[in-house]
């Protein structure tokens, strides 16, 4: 909010100086051009200031529905996907089931957790990477989905319980806490195969 309030206070200070410029020259064809570009690049500033800053805010999910829902988009146009979850509950539908199966069985699913459970069993079955921690004692507070993992266009949305609502961000590459997202799962994976070899 700070950071809109800056940009549009800068905004504001442009299309006073355009003003304040049109208003101490003769009315030439040119100054008018000048007026009328100089606010509409104000106004166009200020319309992507304000859109940025909407993206930016997170998203509020009020149901378990909702939280199925936005996780069923988020994740069905993707590539390859992690998820960094507490027991799956999330999934409980069945439309979900059957993306997060077809994800398993093209190799594009990979699962953190504490510890196995049945649907994450059936879709290591199918095909999904699964990686346990349960000798550490502690479930991780973080929720978190990793989508498009190793392309350019990767993206996590990460999730918590604000109240009653969920709330999700979403952060692209470009902000560190993708990289802690991305870390924590690598950590884990690397701690798996310790474990297994």
């Amino acid at each position: 909010m700070k950071r809109l309030a800056i940009e549009l206070v800068a905004i504001l200070g442009t299309v006073t100086s355009v003003v304040s410029l049109f208003l101490q020259t003769p009315k030439t064809f040119w100054s008018w051009v000048l007026l009328v570009v100089g606010i509409g690049a104000s106004l166009l500033a200020a319309y992507l200031s304000v859109g940025s800053w909407r993206d930016e805010q997170p998203k509020i999910l009020r149901s378990e529905e909702d939280i199925r829902a936005y996780l069923y988009a988020w994740i069905s146009g993707s590539g390859r996907t992690a998820i960094c979850t507490r027991d799956m509950s999330w999934a409980a539908a069945e439309g979900i089931r059957e993306l997060l199966r077809q994800k398993a069985a093209k190799g594009e699913l990979q699962l953190v957790m504490p510890k196995e459970i049945p649907l994450s069993r059936s879709l290591e079955q199918d095909g999904a990477e699964t990686f346990y921690y349960p000798e550490l004692a502690y479930v991780v507070q973080s929720r978190f989905t990793v989508r498009n993992l190793d392309r350019i266009d990767s993206a996590v949305a990460i999730g918590r319980q604000v109240g009653k609502n969920h709330h999700v961000v979403e952060l692209g590459t470009s902000d560190p806490a993708f990289f802690v997202a991305q870390d924590l799962v690598e950590i884990v994976r690397r701690l798996g195969q310790i474990r297994g070899s």
